[in-house]
């Protein structure tokens, strides 16, 4: 017997009751232990970890649950939407990369089929595993601001927001010119109202949720896959160009990496590669680093 393809999702603080619930009540078998819940229905195992919300399920999905999660992940939402999400704010080295994705109705099973999720819940393998799929089947927009170009939006806008407003601003209004939409959620990073102020002509029409872990709606979160896949993409473009790796985030092995760069290229080449505000940069700059 082939065995199914696993899957997990975040759940809807609103329907991880009933999920529960439902799962109990057609379950051939149920065991509990202190951090999850297993539940066997017809051979196959349904795990839900209720400190986190999360389901992990084999595919395709029992058709009473996957009835449920679709009308969950539906619930209360305008569609068609569109949900935007960043990568890259945290990261020293790399660009920031801001997408947004279009999702309607229809789209929804085929995400939770997915198991769609925030990227940062995602290994980097399989988000690269499901790119392929979304560049076939979603309609999305990047932008993608590469450090040098960064800096200089650094330089003059003085704030990491006012470029991500903008940014967020440039995709939904880069999809709304090709698709009507009645809905656009972002994942907060500043006061909504500030956020908006930033939006184009279309893009001033619209509704908005405006709220933080906004990936735990489907179209923020498959934003939020889409701009991680751009960001690790570059970030191995840029590995290739000096040959040397270019670490994620912003602890000790980064400023390893920024001590082997100036060694190698100089404290010149650096806006080219990361992002300068950063203290670890600042640091190198300033000399406390010592090479």
């Amino acid at each position: 017997m082939k065995s199914r393809k696993i899957r997990s999702i975040i759940l809807p603080h609103r329907v991880r009751t009933k999920v529960r619930t439902l799962l109990y009540n057609i379950a051939d078998t149920y065991k509990k232990s202190q951090n999850q819940e297993v539940f066997e229905i017809e051979g196959e195992k349904y795990i839900f970890y209720p400190s986190t919300g999360t389901l992990v399920y084999p595919i395709p999905l029992c058709a009473p649950l996957s009835n449920m999660l679709v009308q969950a992940f539906k619930e209360g939402l305008r569609f068609p939407q569109i949900g935007t999400d960043e990568s890259g704010k945290g990261d020293v080295f790399g660009p920031l990369v801001v997408a947004g994705a279009y999702v309607d109705k229809d789209d929804v099973p085929k995400l939770i089929e997915m198991g769609i999720k925030d990227s940062k819940r995602l290994g980097d393998d399989v988000i690269e595993e499901q790119i392929e799929y979304i560049k076939k089947s979603f309609l999305y927009d990047v932008v993608l601001i590469k450090p040098k170009k960064y800096n200089e939006l650094y330089a003059k806008m003085k704030n990491v927001n006012r470029i991500l407003a903008w940014a967020h601003a440039r995709v939904i209004e880069n999809i709304l010119n090709k698709k009507e939409a009645h809905l656009v959620i972002i994942d907060m990073f500043a006061n909504p109202d500030f956020i908006k102020s930033y939006m184009f002509s279309k893009g001033r029409t619209m509704d908005f949720i405006i709220e933080s872990q906004g990936e735990r709606y489907l179209s923020s979160a498959l934003a939020s896959i889409i701009a991680r896949f751009y960001y690790i993409e570059h970030l191995k473009k840029m590995e290739k160009e000096y040959s040397m790796s270019f670490p994620k985030g912003a602890g000790s092995n980064v400023n390893k990496a920024i001590l082997e760069f100036i060694k190698k290229y100089g404290k010149d080449k650096l806006p080219y590669v990361a992002k300068m505000h950063f203290k670890n940069i600042k640091a190198h700059m300033s000399g406390q680093h010592s090479l």
